[in-house]
This record gives C-alpha cells, structure tokens and sequence, in this order.
C-alpha cells in the first residue's frame, strides 16, 4: 500500500478574485457560449461565475506544484481562447523558470478536476483522451498526461451546506454587512484538498472497461435499509415472502437489480457488467430475492461475519446479524454509453491508495 499523504491548500481572497474576474470576462466575451456543458441550458452572470469558481482547484494545484519544485512558478490558464475544435490546453498552461526568468511550455499535460461526492469513478472518458492527445504541445505519451483531483473543502462542514459556497463567500466580502450574505461561511474557512493524481496510463492499465454500447453502473453496490425495515425485511425472509437464492458457491449472484426503459422498447434488465468478475464473500448469508415492477432487491442476512471482495470494485465487511441490499443499478441520467471508457472505482482503495495526492511530486519533478 502506497503512503498516504495530505496536500491541503489555504485558500486566499486573491485567488478568488482571479476566479471571480475571470468569470466576469468570460461572460462578457460576446464570442463564448453561456451553456451548461452537460444540460445545454443558457446561464446567465450568476451561473457562469458559480462554473468558473471552481477554477479555485487549479490554483491550488499549480501553488503546490510550485512549492515542490522552488525552481518553478506553474500558471494556471486564465486566458479566454478562441474557439480551436478538437484541441483542449492543458490546465497547468505555461512554466516560468525562476532562475533565467524565462517562460516555457509544460513538459507534462496536466488536467485538473474538481470532485465531489457524487463522483464514484475516476479516470477520463475516451474522448477526452483524444482531445488532450491533439494538444498543441506534441504531447503523445499516455504516461505524460497527468489528472489532478482536488476538492473543494470547508473548515464549517458541519454545519448548513448552503451555507458552504465560494461564489457566497466572496460576495459576502464584496458587500460587508448585508444581513442575507452574513449567511455564508467566509473564504477563510475555505481549502483544496489535492485527493487523487495518476496518469492516463495508470488508468488504462488499472482500471475497468466499460465498452461502447454497455451502461456505466454504479460501483455503490449495495444499499443499506432502515434499521425498521431490515426488521420487516428479516421477518419476510422467515415467512416465506421472497424466492430464496443459492449462494453455495462464495459468489454474490451476477444479476442486476435495475431494469432499462427506451422509448419504443421493452423494459429490459440491466445487463450484469462483464468486466466486474466475480464478487466473492467469505462467511454465511442468506440471501432472497424481490422482484418488484420497477427493480429487483437482492437481501441478503449475514449469519456471521461476512467479508466481500471484488478485484474491481473494492472490499467491504458486515457484521453478523446485518441486513443488507445488494442492488447492481445504473449511473447517471444517460447510462448507455457511445465509446470506450475506462475508470477506477473510487472506493476501491487497493488501487486508488496507488494514485495518491504524494504523486503530486511526481508531476512537479517532470514538468
């Protein structure tokens, strides 16, 4: 297991600004699209600004890239491009050797990503991979071509979530004393934890294929019921109430618990993803199965400790005594996918201790 270190980066009112004028700009530029990348819908100031807050990680990881190698000052892209089709630049832009005072390009590519909790797998999709390979720096080596994850922290965590907002923050110090932005927490309270960093060689080295034309399922494979219905759930079990499955074999049944619906078509079952292999479990269980006319649940009651491991997927550990659900569904709104791709579950921590924040060393040495 790799050594786990924390990069964390203090975020400061200076960085914000940049972020800040740099939305403004880019909003603006009467040449640059308001959309939503992903849902197509026009953004007005507000939801422009709010995207390119989140610029915030990129200068954390340019700030701590520079302060592991003093002979550099690596510079985030803060310029507004014209439209070149095909062509992506890398987030960490130019390189400024501080003993001859002179500006070069990256030796690596590096793309940096904000994460967040919802962001079950790692790893960049297959067109993203040939945009960055089409870069005006003759980059080519997948072993070159560097992701950075970074997320967004705040020291108030505990308390109201809207409350926690870089785009609050800074208008609350824009405008002091208003009674509705004293709300939000302060920029002070406001970090960027460095969370993963590999190369796209790592990826497709370590990761899953999850091929043109199947679905992106979800690696959270299992869902835990209310303490009261894992009671009525262990009370159906005894009565009778669902199909009871053969689980003889050490391996959690390849079967999905979600159907896929298309305009026109028959509902369908999810196809088992291929590329899961076996899922395997040391211990008892009894498991049953529930068919309803939306998805299908797999429970299973642990009849002593049952540990469960997945080369893909990651490890897991109940007690005996639990209830749980075991339900392979899909993720995200449009599952099936049109190319290639290939991730790295996140909670697989066998791989993802492998492509930790210590490896941003690694990038700092070569750029």
């Amino acid at each position: 297991m790799a050594v786990t270190k924390k990069i964390i980066h203090k975020v400061t009112d200076d960085e914000v600004k940049q972020c800040w004028e740099f939305g403004l700009k880019y909003f603006l530029d009467d040449t640059k699209s308001t959309q939503n990348r992903t849902g197509g819908q026009n953004r007005g100031v507000g939801g422009v600004l709010d995207s390119f807050m989140n610029k915030i990680v990129e200068i954390a990881v340019c700030k701590e890239l520079s302060k592991l190698n003093k002979s550099i000052d690596c510079l985030p892209d803060f310029e507004i491009h014209a439209l070149n089709k095909g062509k992506t630049e890398p987030d960490v832009y130019k390189i400024v050797e501080k003993k001859y005072k002179k500006e070069r390009n990256p030796n690596v590519y590096v793309e940096i990503k904000n994460i967040s909790d919802a962001d079950n797998w790692l790893g960049p999709k297959a067109d993203e991979i040939e945009s960055i390979q089409n870069n005006d720096y003759k980059i080519t080596d997948t072993k070159k071509m560097f992701y950075v994850y970074g997320e967004l922290v705040d020291s108030k965590h505990d308390s109201n979530k809207r409350h926690s907002s870089i785009l609050g923050a800074y208008m609350k110090k824009l405008i002091p004393g208003d009674p509705v932005l004293m709300n939000f927490h302060d920029v002070s309270d406001l970090s960027v934890e460095i969370k993963y960093v590999f190369s796209v060689h790592d990826i497709q080295k370590l990761g899953v294929s999850f091929p043109k034309g199947g679905y992106m399922v979800s690696p959270e494979i299992f869902v835990e019921p209310a303490a009261k219905t894992k009671i009525r759930i262990r009370n159906n079990m005894k009565s009778g109430q669902y199909k009871k499955m053969n689980v003889g074999n050490k391996t959690l049944p390849k079967e999905t618990g979600a159907f896929l619906t298309k305009a026109g078509r028959e509902k369908t079952r999810l196809p088992y993803p291929k590329s899961f292999g076996d899922i395997k479990f040391k211990g008892k269980i009894e498991m049953h199965e529930e068919k309803l006319s939306s998805l299908v649940n797999h429970f299973f009651y642990c009849l002593n400790d049952v540990a469960i491991s997945s080369d893909v997927l990651g490890d897991w550990n109940f007690k005996k005594g639990d209830v749980q659900n075991y339900r392979i569904t899909y993720s995200g709104r449009d599952p099936e996918l049109i190319k290639n791709n290939t991730f790295v579950a996140r909670r697989n921590q066998k791989i993802t201790d492998r492509l930790g924040a210590i490896r941003l060393a690694e990038i700092a040495k070569s750029i």
